[in-house]
């Protein structure tokens, strides 16, 4: 497990083993090709038990999401857990 703190304060312990994923890479690939929908299979991938801290760390005072905020987070935990590579 690696502890993660992002520079908005999202804080969680993520395994680094779940980078060694096709999967994920799969899913990596579709975003690079353009296809945002392989965003949830990320977050997923990366996040898992996690999501749902991430969401609501993300959340609006209206209860929205914002897409980019999470997107900008999760970039953040990638190269977090990539670091070491």
């Amino acid at each position: 497990m690696k502890h993660i703190k992002t520079a908005t304060g999202f804080e969680a312990d993520i395994d680094e083993s779940c980078i060694d994923d096709m999967e994920l890479f799969d899913a990596v690939a579709e975003l690079q090709g353009g296809n945002v929908f392989a965003v949830p299979t990320v977050i997923n991938k990366l996040c898992g038990e996690h999501k749902k801290e991430l969401y609501d760390h993300c959340r609006l005072e209206n209860g929205r999401v914002p897409t980019q905020a999470v997107i900008t987070e999760i970039t953040e935990i990638f190269t977090a857990l990539n670091a070491k590579n």
